[in-house]
C-alpha cells in the first residue's frame, strides 16, 4: 500500500482512472500500453514526460504524432496547426503542472491549447503525474 492510494481513490472518484508507480519505467510501460490502439497522439509540453523518458518512447512508437516540441525543430515550424491536430487525435498525452491533495489538477497554458486538449479533445487523455 502506498503512501499515494488515498489520493488515487479520490482522483478515480472524480471519474479519472488513476494509477500510482513506482518508477518511470512501470509508468512509461502503462502509457505505451494505453496507447496501444490509438493511430494518432497529440503531446503537450510536458518536462515530466520528457524525464520520464515517455516523451522518447511515444515519439518512437511510429504514431502519428503531434508535438509542438517536434513541430518546433522544423525549418518553417506550424504549431497552431499541430495544436489544432492534437485536439482531433486519438489520444492526448501530457502532464499537469500540480496535484493537490485533493484531487484538483493545477494548469497554466500560455496558449491554451494543453488545457483544451485535456478537457475537450481526444476521447482517451492521459495525464501524467510525477512526484516532487
Amino acid at each position: 500500500m502506498s503512501q499515494y492510494d488515498e489520493l488515487i481513490g479520490l482522483l478515480n472518484k472524480k471519474g479519472f482512472h488513476a494509477a500510482f508507480f513506482e518508477d518511470a519505467a512501470s509508468a512509461k510501460e502503462e502509457v505505451l500500453k494505453l496507447l496501444s490502439r490509438a493511430q494518432s497522439v497529440g503531446i503537450g509540453g510536458s518536462m515530466t514526460l520528457n524525464e520520464t523518458g515517455i516523451f522518447d518512447a511515444v515519439t518512437g512508437s511510429g504514431k502519428e504524432i503531434y508535438s509542438q516540441v517536434l513541430e518546433r525543430q522544423k525549418e518553417n515550424p506550424d504549431v497552431k496547426t499541430v495544436w489544432q491536430n492534437a485536439m482531433t487525435a486519438d489520444a492526448y498525452l501530457t502532464s499537469t503542472n500540480a496535484l493537490t491533495q485533493q484531487g484538483d489538477l493545477i494548469n497554466i497554458d500560455g496558449n491554451g491549447n494543453r488545457v483544451a486538449a485535456m478537457f475537450f479533445g481526444p476521447e482517451q487523455v492521459i495525464v501524467v503525474c510525477g512526484v516532487n
